[in-house]
């Protein structure tokens, strides 16, 4: 129950912090300089795939997981300006963490927690 709490109140702040940063300034900020959504949209979910690097999981399955984070980077731009709001990206990304930090744990992923059960 602990675990639980502390991870309702942490995660979205975490998650949270990187949507603000990267859907809401640098895609913004990239918008203005590149005058289109493309361009912005894959520069972004690059830089957010490549940060995933440092993560113990990706030592331990492959490099080849870096697609992963890119392409959910890619999907979090998607829905972004497809909703024109950061709303839907902040809840898929603390959703997808909250259930990786309650449900899926290991000794070697990101998130070192005892599970659910």
């Amino acid at each position: 129950m602990i675990l639980f709490l502390i991870s309702v109140v942490m995660i979205p702040l975490q998650t949270s912090a990187e949507e603000l940063f990267f859907r809401g300034y640098l895609l913004q900020g990239f918008g203005v300089i590149f005058r289109n959504r493309w361009l912005p949209l894959i520069t972004t979910s690059i830089i957010f795939g490549m940060l995933h690097i440092w993560n113990p999981e990706v030592d331990k399955l492959g490099v080849n997981l870096i697609w992963y984070y890119i392409g959910t980077g890619l999907f979090l731009g998607v829905i972004t300006l497809m909703d024109e709001g950061l709303e839907l990206a902040l809840g898929f990304h603390a959703a997808n963490n909250l259930v990786t930090a309650l449900l899926v744990t290991a000794s070697w992923t990101s998130f070192q927690t005892d599970y659910i059960n």
